[in-house]
């Protein structure tokens, strides 16, 4: 898999049965780069290069889904030093926090590297290295399976004139679980708990977002948007359609 807003930044490997399954278009899957934690959805397949994908013929399986053809997904391959076989994704959440400091912020906030899919922070350092920041640990989804950001800049309550374009939040443990864990603006000086971020209708409408689609199409959406956490089982359920294959 491959980074889409980096063009040639590798995230990682994935068995073909897995895009079937836990790391199919729309899924959310971890990836590790180095030391850094990478999170990126799965691109659809407008995004997949279908002339790597070879046939796959099943017709009793092509009836029940109603589709022409199926395709194997492509294998990596390097042909005269170039890959081929590579699938798109893009990060997600795009809101890092930083392990170390706290500081909350969208992937163009912070420092990044050439040709690496991995983001740092520009104010820590490990051992003389700066320190990678990880996924933000809550997203936002609905019924109808829109995904989002957690709103994270409109959670709290902004004092008057502090500045939404360059936003710099800050997360700190006060206490234990939800409760205990403090949103604030290094800007105006606001805070708010998160205790109540998994309450039905704390949250506005959903947006409509499918960032697994070519230039994020979104859709008019009513439903009330909750918080699900990242890495939770609950964020994708595949559509499985099965059928008896018997050989001629």
């Amino acid at each position: 898999m491959k980074d889409i807003a980096k063009g040639p930044a590798k995230l990682g490997d994935l068995r073909r049965s897995n895009l079937v399954l836990t790391a199919a278009p729309g899924a959310v899957v971890d990836y590790r780069v180095g030391q850094a934690a990478i999170s990126a959805i799965t691109m659809g397949l407008e995004d997949w290069p279908t002339d790597q994908m070879r046939r796959v013929p099943e017709p009793s399986l092509q009836k029940v889904l109603n589709v022409t053809t199926l395709r194997a997904p492509p294998v990596t391959q390097n042909i005269d030093g170039k890959r081929r076989g590579e699938l798109p994704a893009r990060r997600f959440p795009d809101w890092q926090e930083c392990p170390d400091c706290g500081d909350l912020r969208p992937s163009s906030g912070w420092m990044d590297r050439s040709g690496q899919a991995a983001l740092y922070c520009d104010t820590c350092k490990r051992g003389g290295k700066p320190v990678p920041v990880v996924p933000a640990r809550f997203i936002s989804a609905c019924l109808r399976g829109h995904l989002d950001d957690f709103p994270w800049y409109d959670w709290i309550n902004h004092h008057e004139g502090c500045n939404s374009r360059n936003p710099r939040l800050k997360i700190s443990a006060k206490g234990a679980g939800l409760r205990g864990l403090w949103l604030s603006c290094k800007g105006c000086r606001a805070g708010k708990s998160l205790n109540d971020a998994f309450s039905l209708g704390k949250q506005r409408h959903c947006s409509g977002r499918r960032p697994w689609l070519p230039e994020d199409i979104s859709e008019q959406c009513d439903e009330t948007r909750t918080t699900v956490q990242r890495g939770a089982s609950n964020v994708f359920f595949p559509i499985v359609r099965t059928a008896l294959s018997i050989p001629p």
